[in-house]
């Protein structure tokens, strides 16, 4: 595989750095998204930016450029055999001191061009252990794919070198998904997944299993509001 010249582009020029004073710097404050390329072309895409456009409207961004975005996203994906596209939105750069934003920032757009993960020439099973770190409970921030992502890092710097991935549970117990995945249970009763009302990201991937089993004549009618309880041994 040809390793890619990665690109960044901020607010559509190309570039690498940002203002100290960028929120996203400052408070995490801002949306991500990662959006594998194939072909040249974004996969789902529209799911992308539908799940960035709620973001902004709980963080309360007002970002309005959004077939601009779109069309960033497909230009540095187009000609490429497979990529990855992270786009990152920062409500701006501060004009104030202090957590509130004073309303008058304008929104930084950090798209860029990264090279697709290297694969294993075989695929193998994935090692799963469970967290020793839980995930804060805070259903004004569930769902969306906001900057501040310190459990998962911590999730990550605490897993096993033997293990692949990790389970994360809420602060009850309650499990949520992995640190960088969405969980899914098969059993004979149907297909199952972990709410995220209250903690937790509403993955592209989960939403499209969830289509696709509601598209399923089987008895596949209970998996967005049941829950996973994991006790500790």
């Amino acid at each position: 595989m040809n390793s890619l010249r990665s690109v960044t582009l901020i607010n559509g020029k190309p570039a690498d750095t940002v203002l100290v004073t960028e929120r996203a710097l400052q408070y995490g404050d801002g949306l991500f998204e990662t959006i594998s390329c194939v072909a040249g072309r974004p996969r789902w895409l529209e799911r992308h930016l539908q799940r960035l456009r709620r973001g902004c409207e709980r963080l309360r961004i007002p970002f309005a450029a959004e077939q601009t975005l779109s069309a960033e996203v497909a230009g540095l994906a187009a000609g490429e055999g497979r990529c990855i596209v992270k786009v990152i939105l920062s409500r701006g750069a501060a004009t104030r001191r202090g957590y509130r934003p004073q309303g008058d920032e304008r929104v930084t757009r950090i798209v860029s061009r990264l090279d697709w993960p290297s694969e294993e020439a075989t695929p193998q099973r994935l090692r799963v252990g469970l967290s020793a770190v839980a995930l804060g409970i805070n259903p004004l921030l569930a769902g969306i794919k906001h900057l501040n992502r310190l459990e998962q890092v911590l999730a990550q710097l605490h897993k096993g070198p033997q293990l692949d991935e990790v389970l994360m549970c809420a602060s009850d117990g309650e499990l949520i998904g992995g640190s960088m995945s969405n969980v899914f249970l098969v059993d004979a009763r149907g297909l199952f997944t972990p709410a995220i009302e209250r903690c937790g990201i509403a993955g592209v991937m989960r939403a499209l299993v969830l289509d696709a089993a509601g598209a399923l004549p089987a008895a596949l009618d209970s998996f967005a509001s049941d829950r996973f309880h994991v006790a500790a041994d």
